[in-house]
């Protein structure tokens, strides 16, 4: 295995810094109002340094996608101790604290800006279809073991997971940052239950 040079650990925790502050932004303005000269103030470096890593806006919001899906299936990869059932509830709440959390990577994109992402982007559609083989190996399994209905199809199960993560800012459209971290964690466990019982054999 090559060693890490000192110069690519620096180069790589400076795109993670980018990235985190680039999510930061995109969740306090949103992605319209992101640019590229208040990425480069909030990580503390100069705008040409920044455009070494990204050469665009577009391409700063792609790859900040790209790492949230990345830790998705991350989590997925980990062998899961409990249920299938128990793993499926785990990864929603884990997509809908990403959407609605006050510190949420991918918080800050509106749903026709995820859905362009997802349509027009080879790397997060390749991404995005990894992270749904090994949804197929959770539900199929859930099914194996009785704990999901066979009626519903395995892909409409896991359409229904992130159709399901959109459902907390159309009914409570106008509540502000201090009102989610307050009260998200009661809203997310309510609609998980609702889920669950929706797809149990």
């Amino acid at each position: 295995m090559a060693k890490v040079t000192f110069k690519e650990r620096v180069w790589k925790e400076r795109e993670q810094m980018i990235l985190v502050e680039a999510s930061r932004l995109m969740r306090e303005h949103g992605y319209d109002k992101l640019n590229m000269d208040k990425v480069a103030e909030a990580v503390g470096i100069a705008k040409p340094t920044l455009y070494q890593h990204f050469k665009s806006k577009d391409e700063l919001a792609t790859q900040v996608m790209l790492h949230g899906i990345e830790l998705l299936e991350a989590f997925l990869s980990v062998p899961h101790p409990t249920s299938p059932r128990q793993q499926l509830e785990d990864v929603l709440r884990m997509v809908m604290r990403a959407r609605y959390a006050s510190d949420g990577l991918i918080a800050g994109f509106a749903p026709e800006v995820t859905i362009t992402l997802m349509r027009h982007d080879p790397a997060i559609r390749t991404a995005k279809d990894r992270v749904n083989a090994q949804l197929v190996k959770v539900v199929e399994a859930g099914k194996a073991k009785g704990e999901f209905t066979q009626e519903l199809e395995t892909q409409e199960i896991i359409g229904w997971v992130f159709c399901t993560s959109s459902i907390l800012k159309i009914a409570y459209p106008d509540n502000n940052d201090a009102y989610w971290d307050s009260y998200l964690d009661q809203h997310i466990d309510r609609i998980i239950r609702r889920f669950m019982l929706a797809i149990a054999a």
